[in-house]
């Protein structure tokens, strides 16, 4: 986004940085929301991308569930069509059985998820964690 707005291309995107290297995910998540041609544009190919990533990803290990999460999370609901749509087109086992949902946690996501790893572990054999 910074090189085509650097290269002189119209985008709100002008408005929300001074320097246009201070953009940040909220800058983008809003252009996108307000349909700013560049951003849609950006954004329907990193959606393509990452939908061909997890076209991939459950073409080899035919998971039930992927969930997207990350510092990206707020451009996820943006893409969602889109990566969604090559999902659809490319996997090779029609209907498509993986579930494809965006983590309500964001970039927390990862966090979340190691808390619930030691609370599973935890729950599940609570004698030596009582120990202690």
């Amino acid at each position: 986004v910074v090189a085509r707005l650097q290269s002189g291309e119209a985008s709100i995107l002008r408005e929300s940085a001074a320097d246009l290297t201070d953009l940040t995910i909220a800058d983008l998540a809003h252009a996108a929301a307000v349909k700013d041609p560049l951003v849609q544009e950006v954004l329907d190919d990193a959606a393509s991308m990452i939908g061909h990533g997890i076209t991939n990803l459950i073409n080899i290990l035919d998971p039930q569930l992927v969930v997207l999460a990350g510092r990206m999370s707020p451009l996820l609901p943006f893409m969602r069509e889109r990566f969604d749509s090559v999902v659809r087109e490319n996997v090779l086992l029609k209907p498509c059985r993986a579930q494809v949902v965006i983590s309500a946690y964001g970039d927390q996501s990862s966090l979340v998820g190691a808390v619930a790893m030691v609370m599973r572990k935890i729950t599940d054999n609570p004698a030596p964690w009582l120990k202690q």
